[in-house]
């Protein structure tokens, strides 16, 4: 008859160790991800013939029964008195005296039975009453429907993310494919339907190599799989960059500051003790001190926050990231930065009275201090320029109503005006035009019409030289003579600067008309 052990080809009496390697040795061919179904029916056959074999030996050894050939019937469907045993496999019959007959083959007989007449001796025939008792002791159980497996989820995801925060994405594979509570196909569909809503809930930290890797085995790493791949993405990424800061290799973080953009050329070890530890005045602005630190510390800052890390490690300071953050902010000036350049000039000043003072000593005249100075100067005209781009470059929508949207739409005429005025009612008849009132009311004049020039080409999304590339190259040097000819013409006459400045206000204001109502009076636009 047929049982589970013969069709895994094993024996009657084969251990359950024998059906695993069996098992075991089937399952190099059959792989649930190529053939489910096979894999399906290999499964309940394993489960089938494990069950038999517990079954078989809760129940005992199979009798073994011992008779003397003497006190056995034997009917040999032959002749009489054979000249010997017969080609052929002729049945024999033994009937036992107290139980039913047994039939096998003469050629399977001892030659003391298939011979009777030359023994000398009484003979026992033993045999293993195996048809006996698989058809009236031990009959076969028979298949019944597989119960459908209970997947137990948050034990199974608990052990998903503790293996898959090790960061070996070829190992969670093997892993996977080793979890017997997801052989069946509607457990693993079942699992697929909860993976997404606790990736969202817990965001464990892994690397971006292991997500894909459970997504893959899952059957959800495309579109179709149902999910929103958008808010996928910004999850692999924040489950990524947490990793970097908990679990992974410094080098491994290294190399992910190297590829953002722009690059944070900062190492691993330097800018995450740039976040940790308690926020003090002094000991933050020492480290701000080389140049490129507060960047570069602002790019690590940038790159926790474009991956929206939310639980940032406990060593990771707050006060920390806004100082960085704001300290290293190159598109504005901000009191942070200027703190950070004030803390720099000041060295620089120290430094250079100590040179002086060793030159003073030595003999010679001492310069360091004026130079020093001289770039202090030059710092501050360049911060202050740099806040009246930002204020005045700023896009026309982000304007709250209130008044200081109405000052800053008003700077560059009333300084355009403010600079006429100085230079005809403070000096309206200075033969001198280079008097110090006519110098500030010219410096004033100039800055209106290059600020009103700037903040046109900015806000319109052109820039602020772009137009200066390519064939126009040719026309640089005519360009620079008329530059000077108006720089003459401003020196002669201020007003030539203020026209200038409020024509490319007026030209702003042209382009932006769309959102001057909603920014200054915070009414929508005519039409809607």
């Amino acid at each position: 008859m047929t049982t589970p052990l013969l069709e895994l080809g094993l024996a009657h009496d084969a251990d359950e160790r024998s059906v695993k390697r069996a098992y075991a040795a089937r399952l190099r061919t059959v792989r649930p991800d190529v053939d489910p179904v096979g894999f399906q029916a290999l499964n309940e056959l394993y489960r089938q013939a494990l069950e038999w074999v517990r079954r078989r030996d809760a129940e005992g050894p199979p009798p073994v029964v011992a008779y003397r050939i003497a006190d056995l019937h034997v009917d040999i469907a032959a002749s009489e008195e054979p000249s010997g045993p017969p080609a052929e496999a002729t049945p024999v019959s033994f009937a036992a005296p107290d139980g039913p007959a047994l039939q096998v083959s003469w050629l399977s007989l001892p030659e003391s039975v298939a011979e009777p007449r030359a023994r000398t001796e009484p003979v026992e025939i033993r045999w293993d009453a195996d048809a006996k008792r698989d058809a009236d002791i031990a009959p076969a159980p028979q298949p019944r429907v597989a119960e459908r497996a209970v997947l137990d989820f948050d034990g199974f995801f608990r052990a998903l993310m503790q293996e898959a925060s090790r960061g070996d994405a070829d190992a969670l594979r093997d892993w996977l494919h080793r979890q017997p509570q997801l052989w069946p196909l509607t457990a693993k569909a079942e699992a697929a339907r909860a993976l997404i809503p606790a990736l969202h809930a817990t965001a464990p930290p892994m690397p971006d190599r292991c997500l894909d890797a459970i997504l893959a085995f899952f059957d959800l790493d495309h579109v179709l799989a149902g999910h929103n791949a958008l808010q996928l993405g910004v999850l692999r990424r924040r489950l990524h960059v947490e990793w970097l800061l908990r679990q992974a290799d410094p080098r491994e973080l290294d190399a992910e500051l190297r590829a953002v953009k722009p690059p944070v050329n900062l190492d691993a070890r330097r800018a995450l003790a740039l976040l940790s530890g308690p926020f003090r005045w002094l000991h933050v602005l020492w480290q701000a001190l080389p140049p490129y630190r507060p960047t570069e510390a602002a790019g690590f800052v940038r790159l926790l926050d474009e991956a929206r890390v939310e639980s940032l490690p406990p060593t990771f300071d707050r006060q920390r990231l806004v100082f960085w953050r704001g300290a290293g902010d190159r598109r504005r000036v901000g009191p942070l930065r200027v703190a950070v350049t004030a803390v720099r000039l000041t060295a620089l000043l120290l430094l250079a009275a100590l040179i002086d003072g060793a030159l003073l000593a030595s003999g010679e005249a001492p310069v360091m201090l004026r130079l020093a100075a001289m770039l202090c100067a030059g710092c501050a005209v360049y911060y202050v320029w740099t806040a009246l781009m930002h204020w005045q470059g700023a896009a026309q929508a982000d304007d709250r109503p209130g008044p200081a949207a109405w000052w800053r739409l008003g700077f560059i005429p009333l300084l355009a005006l403010l600079a006429v005025a100085l230079r005809h009612v403070l000096a309206p008849d200075a033969p001198d035009r280079t008097t110090p009132v006519a110098g500030v009311a010219v410096g004033m004049a100039c800055v209106a019409a290059l600020l009103a020039f700037l903040r046109y080409r900015r806000r319109s999304g052109e820039g602020a030289f772009r137009w200066l590339s390519g064939w126009r190259l040719i026309l640089i040097i005519p360009a620079l003579k008329a530059l000077l000819l108006l720089l003459a013409a401003i020196f002669v006459h201020v007003e030539v600067a203020a026209a200038l400045a409020f024509g490319f206000w007026s030209a702003d204001l042209w382009r932006q008309r769309a959102e001057l109502r909603p920014s200054l009076l915070g009414t929508p636009p005519h039409g809607y």
